[in-house]
Parts: structure tokens; sequence; C-alpha cells
């Protein structure tokens, strides 16, 4: 299932129902919403992973990931006065009549299901010349997790933390695949791919 062809085929569904790359800004800029939402970085964490013996084993990892999953976001507000108030200013009255302004950044949390990023990782660190493992199976990228992350203003990127079960894309001795936990932290750009949901601020 992971050959090139269903590769290419998976990428033609992503792109015919992908948000364009300026989706970000729909995070950023309500007050609550939810997404069908990737996000591609880098990131940096410890690893706990059994051994032969059957005994925990911690180590600093580093590598690429991928997750998609569904994240619920909330735009960042404070509290507006008629000083501060500005003409374009996204402010609306909350429900005790305050009135409040976006920042335009936002939280999000990020419910991973999968993580394509593993096998890129597996490919970049084992060096092989054939790529994936011949009997690798889409039960490898299956990466659940949750992750908790800031988005930048104006930018497409986000930081962050968050703990996952990885998947058994790694070789103990070259004969033996287990899976891991991991926490980490990483950037990300922000590629949300289908809006599901969206509380709007009246303008």
């Amino acid at each position: 299932m992971m050959q090139s062809g269903n590769s290419q085929a998976l990428s033609k569904v992503v792109e015919a129902y992908s948000l364009p790359p300026s989706s970000y800004k729909i995070k950023r800029h309500s007050r609550f919403s939810v997404h069908l939402d990737a996000m591609v970085g880098g990131y940096a964490g410890i690893e706990a992973m059994p051994n032969e013996m059957n005994s925990i084993e911690w180590k600093a990892v580093t590598g690429l990931s991928a997750p998609i999953g569904i994240s619920l976001s909330w735009g960042k507000r404070f509290k507006l006065n008629k000083q501060k108030y500005r003409s374009g200013d996204m402010a609306y009255l909350n429900r005790h009549g305050q009135l409040k302004r976006l920042k335009g950044s936002n939280s999000t949390i990020l419910f991973s299901v999968i993580d394509i990023g593993a096998a890129v990782s597996y490919r970049i660190t084992n060096q092989q010349e054939e790529g994936l493992p011949t009997k690798a199976r889409w039960s490898q990228v299956f990466s659940p997790g949750i992750s908790f992350l800031h988005g930048f203003r104006g930018l497409p990127l986000c930081i962050g933390a968050g703990f996952r079960f990885t998947p058994n894309l790694r070789t103990l001795n070259g004969t033996m695949q287990r899976n891991a936990f991991r926490a980490d932290i990483g950037l990300y750009f922000d590629l949300p791919m289908f809006n599901i949901f969206t509380i709007d601020t009246p303008w």
C-alpha cells in the first residue's frame, strides 16, 4: 500500500480537498474553529522504547513530523477600550458585554491520528537505498497523539509540545521492530486541509 502509485493517488486526493495555503488565517482570525489539520516540521524530544529484554530505554531523538488529525483552535484575544480601538479592528462583544479584539494569533489542540513524517524520518535515519522496509504497512504510520500549539500572527507557523505513540518503523539489531512513546517540542508549518466548524467574529 505504500508503493509510489498509491502515494501519487493519495497526493491527488489531498490536493483536491485541501484548503488554500492562506487557510491558516481562518484559525488566527476566528474565535473558535475545528479543522482536519496537517502539520509539517521538525521536532526534538525524548523517546521511550522497550529493548530486547523488555525494559524501557530512554533516548533523545530528533526528526521530521507530519501529523494529521482534528484540531481545535481558539483565536487569542484581549480586552479593548475606546482609546485602543482602531478602524478595521476585529472587535466583538462577548457574553459579558465586554469589547474584545482578536490578536491574530491562536492556540490549538491537535488530536493526531497518523504521522507520515515517521516514514520519512526512518528513511533518513537508516539511509537505506531501498527506502522503507518492503513489508511496511499503514499501521506503521498510525501515530495517535495530542499536541498543544501556538500559531504566530501573520505566519503559517506553529510552535508547540506534544505526546504521541510512535509507529514501529525502527529496527533493533536489524531484526526487530518496536513501538515507542515520544514527548517532543517542534516548529511546524500549519496546513489546514478542511474546515469543519467556525465561529467567526463580527466585523
